[in-house]
């Protein structure tokens, strides 16, 4: 292309649509929003079942939970930095996956952060505390 300025020689790709939307302030990145549900909601269907069953209810709750979290971490409201499409894609896999274990840990983070501010112990790790009734020596066989 001699002769003609670089300015002109560079094209923009063609585009359908805005790349963002705001909604209450919050610019939302629509593909990797769209891809981030779209792996989210895929591996739901494909994850194993947790250890603890989860009435249809639950399950619609936790996923609607889940997809709080994605929009949070996709809009880089959580780390600090928005997400492209396929690091979201990802980010929407491994939390449908994780699911349930995901919302159990950060219950148990905010738990240990409450109790920390409030100035109380921290919890028991699950199965500590617990005491086994006494052996009685004297009695017979």
């Amino acid at each position: 292309m001699k002769g003609v300025p670089l300015a002109l020689a560079a094209t923009a790709a063609p585009s359908i649509g805005p790349s963002h939307i705001t909604v209450a302030g919050i610019e939302i990145p629509i593909a990797a929003m769209v891809m981030a549900t779209l792996g989210l909601l895929l591996a739901r269907s494909i994850a194993p079942a947790p250890i603890r069953k989860l009435t249809p209810w639950q399950e619609r709750a936790l996923t609607g939970l889940l997809l709080l979290f994605l929009f949070s971490i996709v809009t880089g409201q959580f780390t600090g930095m928005e997400l492209g499409p396929n690091l979201s894609l990802m980010c929407g896999v491994g939390l449908g996956f994780t699911g349930l274990a995901t919302i159990e840990f950060c219950g148990e983070r905010t738990l240990a952060i409450m109790r920390t501010a409030f100035g109380l112990p921290p919890a028991a790790p699950p199965g500590e505390g617990v005491t086994e009734p006494a052996k009685d020596d004297t009695a017979a066989p």
